[in-house]
């Protein structure tokens, strides 16, 4: 014989403890600066679901040379990665360039996913060979 539950009781033992702590806040922060054609972005916070589409309107407003500072993002998942590579292949086409500099979590999720070969991930935060800012994880 089952038991039945009311909705109270099923979501409260179907929660993940932690979860707004680890990820799914829904922040991400997005700062733009102008150099002649290139572009800089940096991104501080999550890109998941509820944020990915302000990252991917965001690099779609950029053409040319477009460096996209990721060393201050806690979490990405693969929302965030699908704008990642459109942008990217978008990027190419366009005759321009993006380029990424990974923070912690997109490193991991890079190296699970075998990114390497598709993204162009690069360690230092520059632009046409002008250093814009030390490179260091956030």
């Amino acid at each position: 014989m089952t038991q039945k539950r009311s909705p109270e009781e099923t979501q409260r033992k179907c929660e993940f403890p932690g979860y707004g702590v680890l990820a799914g806040t829904g922040v991400l922060r997005i700062t733009m600066e102008r150099h002649g054609d290139a572009t800089l972005l940096h991104a501080d916070g999550e890109v998941e679901l509820a944020t990915a589409a302000r990252l991917a309107a965001e690099l779609a407003a950029c053409s040319g040379e477009i460096l996209l500072d990721l060393r201050s993002v806690t979490f990405i998942d693969c929302a965030g990665v699908t704008v990642l590579v459109d942008a990217t292949r978008r990027a190419d086409v366009r005759g321009g360039r993006l380029r990424i500099v990974p923070g912690r979590a997109m490193e991991r999720l890079s190296a699970i996913l075998g990114l390497a070969g598709e993204l162009h991930l690069v360690n230092e935060l520059s632009l046409r060979g002008r250093h814009t800012r030390p490179a260091v994880d956030g």
